[in-house]
């Protein structure tokens, strides 16, 4: 026999959710987009730098009930460990969470490569994660034809609440 659902927890599930929610779309209303802030003189064109990216979103997120987190990690997967990127949000009322992650390319020990994987993981697990427009910055790396190791993203994922993965 199955226990039965205990109506007050749905209930504040459901009001949870919802301020979630409310909270989120005051988030992504308040912040439509970022200014390039930066110049690529190798490519010509320009993009928004991490810190000029931080600056615009943080103060937004924490107006409404947000608490940013970034973190790189090693994980073991089948062919072996790859670092990931994780950019996190977590909703103060309610402990929701929404996170992107994205495995960065092996640097070869070149801890200058390394460093700027990272960042740009970062950038980029941002922009996703609070669904931002913002240009292309070393879109011509992303695709092979630019300097640096970016061939493709291994892995990305959203998830909110406990466990529960949309």
């Amino acid at each position: 026999m199955k226990p039965v659902p205990n109506v007050k927890d749905a209930d504040q599930l459901r009001k949870d959710t919802q301020s979630f929610f409310s909270d989120y779309t005051a988030v992504q209303a308040a912040i439509s987009g970022v200014t390039a802030d930066k110049k690529n003189s190798h490519f010509k064109n320009s993009y928004v730098t991490l810190n000029a990216l931080l600056e615009a979103v943080k103060p937004v997120l924490m107006a409404n009930n947000f608490i940013l987190d970034q973190s790189s990690s090693a994980v073991n997967v089948a062919s072996g460990i790859t670092n990931v990127v994780s950019t996190v949000i977590t909703h103060t009322k309610t402990g929701f969470k929404k996170e992107s992650s994205l495995n960065i390319p092996e640097c070869e020990g070149n801890m200058q490569k390394i460093g700027g994987a990272i960042t740009y993981a970062r950038r980029y697990t941002l922009i996703s994660l609070l669904a931002l427009k913002a240009e292309d910055d070393d879109g011509e790396t992303a695709v092979g034809r630019g300097t640096g190791g970016w061939k493709k993203p291994i892995n990305s994922k959203t998830t909110i609440a406990a466990g529960d993965s949309f």
